[in-house]
Order: structure tokens, then sequence, then C-alpha cells
């Protein structure tokens, strides 16, 4: 658990830095496809070789994707609230941005334990991150589509 923790703080410092110089959506598309990533190895998937180092590897890439899509989120909603709904950019939208982001984390923090342990009685824990990995391409090809189209 302090692997998550280690890999999320020094992720989270290095990539605020180093991320303002790319765009926010191709950014976001990062970080979801290394959380999606971070499933299929962290079981690991039926089609990959059960060893320890590459369940490291997907505990260290859940950090980095989570890092990365939190750090961009923010800013991105802003900006979608501000550049095609009109709003004025000012304190009360990005409070109110916050605490919807905030509302919606909260309700997967409650929801998603639920949800995950259905999987796995039902499914085992192999199947059940191969699951989510295919969810998160679900979700990432959504927000590709949905961002074509718009």
């Amino acid at each position: 658990m302090a692997a998550v923790a280690v890999t999320y703080m020094a992720t989270s410092y290095y990539l605020a830095r180093r991320l303002s110089h790319f765009p926010l959506k191709v950014v976001l598309v990062v970080g979801l496809g290394l959380s999606l990533t971070s499933f299929f190895l962290m079981g690991p998937s039926k089609w990959l070789p059960h060893s320890l180092p590459i369940v490291i590897v997907g505990v260290v890439c859940v950090s980095m994707g989570v890092a990365t899509t939190y750090i961009v989120a923010m800013p991105n909603l802003v900006e979608v609230a501000t550049e095609e709904l009109g709003l004025v950019c000012d304190d009360s939208l990005t409070d109110g941005l916050g605490s919807v982001a905030t509302t919606f984390m909260s309700l997967g923090e409650v929801v998603g334990p639920l949800l995950a342990g259905g999987l796995v009685s039902q499914l085992g824990f192999e199947m059940a991150g191969t699951v989510m990995g295919v969810a998160g391409v679900g979700v990432m090809g959504a927000y590709l589509f949905i961002q074509k189209c718009v």
C-alpha cells in the first residue's frame, strides 16, 4: 500500500510540472490508458504470465494513471464550462465544479468496493480485473468518440 502512495505522490509532483506543455485532453487519455492498463496487469489477466514484477508494474501504473487523470480533470472541466457553455470563470464556478468532482469521487468510493466485491465473488480476481480493464477501454473509447463528435 505504501508503494501506491509514494508512487502517486512522486507522480503528482512530476506530472504537475511537466504536463502543462501538452493539451489537457491528450493527457487525460494517457491517464485513462495507464489506469486501464493497470487493471490488466494487477490481476494479472489470464493472458499474461503470473509474476510479481507484472503486479508491481500494475500497481505503479494505477498510481500514475490516477495522478495523471486527477491533475487534468479540473482544468479540463473549467475549460469546457467557460468555452463551450459560456460560463464566467470565477471562484463560484471553480467551487461548484470542485464540489461536483468531489461528490462523484466520493460516490465512487462507496459504490466501487460494492461492485468490485460482487465481481470478485462471481468471476474471481483475475477475471474481475480484466472486466474492469475492458470497461476502462469502453470509457476511454466513449470519451474519444464524444471529443471527435463535438
